[in-house]
């Protein structure tokens, strides 16, 4: 199954290997598995929105704090992350897109919430929410279901303490915007314009002084 699995996702599961080994690292610094950010590998890749560096705009989006919240969003990933993957068949453009939506996450945070410290891939997986709204509206199936996952998803931000909402919404945001990376499979052209479209204008919105 897990061969079965990496053959047909093999970015997910190379980024969710990378999350865990991350974790793994950081809780052995630490001496914790739950305190793992009071390392100085979980310092680094924490993101400070008003201490910026480029290891911590992209390595927020692989640091977990503890074993939870890790398998939470590592299983989210799996489960997620698959379903892009296959649809857009092709790893690079995956990998892109995967990035970008990261960035849309940054970008609400440093904005709209600068004091805070964030990590966690979720900002990726509300982007990946709204674009399984993108692939149902290609195939023509059942818009409700991944219409459904957002909202109900979003209930649970909006209700849960020590959530990140902002970068939930940025992570959301950034998926609309690359809808068009997977409304057109065959257009290459047109799925790299719409990526790096956003990817320019989200990393310009992270490094904007808030």
């Amino acid at each position: 199954m897990i061969h079965n699995y990496a053959r047909q996702a093999p970015v997910t599961m190379a980024f969710s290997l990378v999350m865990v080994i991350i974790w793994l690292a950081t809780a052995a610094q630490a001496g914790s598995l739950a305190n793992n950010a009071d390392s100085s590998l979980g310092e680094q890749l924490l993101l400070y929105p008003q201490q910026l560096t480029p290891v911590s705009i992209v390595g927020n989006m692989f640091m977990h704090f503890g074993a939870a919240h890790l398998a939470m969003n590592t299983i989210m990933l799996l489960l997620l992350g698959r379903e892009i993957e296959m649809s857009l068949r092709d790893p690079w453009l995956y990998a892109a897109v995967f990035l970008v939506s990261g960035l849309g996450a940054d970008a609400a945070i440093v904005h709209f919430h600068p004091n805070s410290v964030v990590a966690g891939v979720s900002g990726v997986l509300y982007s990946f929410m709204a674009l399984l709204v993108g692939i149902a509206f290609r195939r023509r199936s059942d818009l409700r279901a991944p219409i459904i996952l957002i909202a109900v998803n979003l209930a649970y931000s909006l209700l849960a303490p020590g959530i990140s909402l902002w970068g939930h919404l940025g992570g959301l945001c950034a998926g609309v915007f690359l809808i068009p990376a997977t409304i057109w499979p065959q257009r290459k052209v047109v799925q790299w314009i719409a990526v790096l479209t956003v990817g320019a204008a989200a990393l310009g919105l992270t490094l904007l002084p808030a």
